[in-house]
Formats: C-alpha cells, sequence, structure tokens
C-alpha cells in the first residue's frame, strides 16, 4: 500500500525521465483512477517529472466567421457558455492544454462518478 501518489508513481513509472523514449515500456505501464479529480492529480504529478520548458496552450472561447458579417450569428449560434462548456467524455472542461516536449498525451474516457454503474 502506498501512502501518497508520489510513492504510486514511483512503483509504476520508477524514472520517468530516464525511460520515456522506450515504447515498449511506456506501453507495459498504467494507472488507473476512479475518479477524474484524481486522474488529473496524478497526471499533474507524472508530469512534473519530465525534464525541459512546458508550454501552456489554452483553448479558445470564441468561433471567427471568415465573414465579418456573420460574425454576430456565429456568436448567438456559438456562446462563450456553450464552449466552455464543452468537454471529452465526463472530464470538466480545463480550458489549458500543457505539454513538454517529451510527454505523452493520452485522453482517457472515465465513466461519470455521479452515474450508476
Amino acid at each position: 500500500m502506498v501512502q501518497s501518489y508520489s510513492e504510486l508513481i514511483d512503483a509504476i513509472f520508477g524514472d520517468i525521465a530516464a525511460k520515456y523514449s522506450d515504447t515498449e515500456w511506456r506501453t507495459s505501464r498504467a494507472i488507473l483512477a476512479t475518479m477524474n479529480s484524481r486522474l488529473k492529480s496524478l497526471n499533474d504529478v507524472i508530469f512534473d517529472r519530465f525534464l525541459g520548458r512546458s508550454s501552456m496552450f489554452h483553448s479558445a472561447d470564441s468561433v471567427v466567421s471568415q465573414n465579418s458579417e456573420d460574425q454576430n450569428a456565429m456568436e448567438l449560434k456559438y456562446p462563450q457558455e456553450l464552449l466552455n462548456s464543452i468537454n471529452v467524455g465526463s472530464s470538466p472542461p480545463d480550458h489549458v492544454l500543457n505539454l513538454k516536449k517529451v510527454s505523452l498525451l493520452c485522453s482517457c474516457a472515465i465513466k461519470d462518478e455521479n452515474a450508476d454503474m
């Protein structure tokens, strides 16, 4: 039994920064989480272990029309509230994608925490 996310990550991945380029090693390891909040926390701890500079990309919260006359119609059809509510699976929208040159991009579908099993 581990006492922290850090201990769990050490047990599963060991020295991530030294082994990330080994495809076989990468594909033979996984940590499953029952809640999105735990998954986000785990991903943040793992991400911090990769060496290198990170780049942060923010999501767009507007739709731009090619035709300036249609811009008002686009804003009515796709209000900011709608765009900010879009999510993947049951993950809450994060609106920030933080990447490092060496990090892996993983997309996971998780059953809604409040849904019936």
